[in-house]
């Protein structure tokens, strides 16, 4: 029991998470990156294009990490 602690419960317990709960959070963070790398693609070959793209990701990401890790 403690090698599957280890390896699937520990890391998502130590963020309040359930094992389904980080399953879910961590497959839309996935889906989430994988658009806006496109766009960053895209933005790398016509700059015209997603010119905020990539700085309004960092931002966001850093409100929505500030929000889960609230004491």
């Amino acid at each position: 029991m403690n090698l599957l602690y280890d390896y699937f419960l520990k890391h998502p317990q130590e963020n309040n998470l359930t094992y389904f709960q980080h399953l879910i959070f961590s497959t839309q963070l996935g889906i989430y990156f994988m658009g806006h790398s496109f766009k960053s693609f895209i933005h790398a070959f016509m700059p015209f294009l997603f010119e905020t793209s990539s700085s309004s990701v960092i931002k966001e990401l850093d409100h929505l990490f500030k929000i889960m890790h609230k004491d």
